[in-house]
């Protein structure tokens, strides 16, 4: 390399180097999270093991939500592969909430155009919340950022729900930090305290130490969606599968059968077996 371009190249290093720091310590801080919780709930290959549903319950799916749980700090999880997208998920969650005359209220502009589609501000999408009665409102954004003026302005007894999206989307705002979404839960919760708080925390989990959850706790306590993307930046995988793979991890349990000690089948292997088991049937 050119010995200019190797001092460029140097010099750029040096001036990255506290924020490479930061995202390091972040990412093992996270990373130590989710394996305690692993090791909290015996996560082992069992969990892995096909399940032929009816009337069986379905173990891994099971110990996958009770693990989301205690990583997220948060009452219930549904973490399922019926769950295409995030809008899909947040779509199902406000389709459950929000009833006919109810008013939902975007806290940061516009959201993004998917949600725009579920909401029925644009397309016609069949069974939007607009036509199903749902009023929707929201606040501008102010210098390419909220407005908590606005936000306290627009909110009163009839607001049912907050929505709060922290990614920016294809807008040119920045993404909400943590404090951000604290600051605007208490101005939301000093107008109305029932109003729900409707965290779209895409690109959110992993990035930063604590949990969007733990936000809502100075006020009463509100529904928080729980969405790590799927593409974001993560420090860990955001499945169980990927998770342990990625961990290398080979923990003993209890077998089920014998209630002897056993050593599980390295994942990879369970999970081909898995997908074998699927194909015969």
């Amino acid at each position: 390399m050119d010995k200019k371009l190797k001092q460029i190249k140097n010099e750029a290093l040096e001036l990255c180097a506290p924020v490479f720091h930061e995202m390091e310590e972040i990412s093992l801080y996270n990373t130590q999270k989710v394996l305690e919780a692993f090791r909290k709930h015996h996560l082992s290959a069992y969990h892995f093991a096909p399940s032929y549903g009816y009337g069986y319950d379905d173990p891994g799916r099971g110990k996958l939500e009770e693990i989301w749980c205690d990583v997220f700090k948060c009452e219930a999880a549904l973490v399922r592969p019926q769950f295409v997208s995030g809008t899909h998920a947040l779509g199902t969650v406000l389709l459950a909430l929000l009833e006919p005359g109810d008013t939902m209220l975007s806290a940061v502009g516009t959201p993004y155009d998917t949600m725009q589609s579920v909401i029925g501000i644009s397309g016609n999408a069949p069974g939007n919340l607009k036509s199903r009665g749902v009023h929707y409102k929201e606040v501008p954004l102010k210098g390419d950022t909220y407005d908590l003026e606005g936000i306290a302005a627009m909110v009163d007894e009839h607001t049912k729900l907050v929505e709060i999206q922290r990614s920016r989307g294809y807008s040119l705002r920045n993404s909400l930090f943590p404090e951000d979404i604290k600051k605007i839960i208490a101005v939301v919760k000093a107008k109305n305290p029932k109003t729900i708080c409707f965290v779209d925390n895409c690109y959110g989990e992993f990035t930063n130490k604590g949990n969007r959850s733990s936000l809502a706790q100075t006020s009463p306590p509100a529904p928080l969606s729980r969405m790590p993307a799927a593409d974001s930046h993560r420090p860990v995988p955001t499945s169980a599968a990927e998770k342990t793979s990625s961990s290398a991890a080979r923990t003993s349990s209890l077998s089920p059968a014998s209630g002897t000690r056993w050593a599980p089948t390295p994942l990879p292997i369970v999970l081909s077996l898995k997908a074998s088991s699927l194909r015969r049937t």
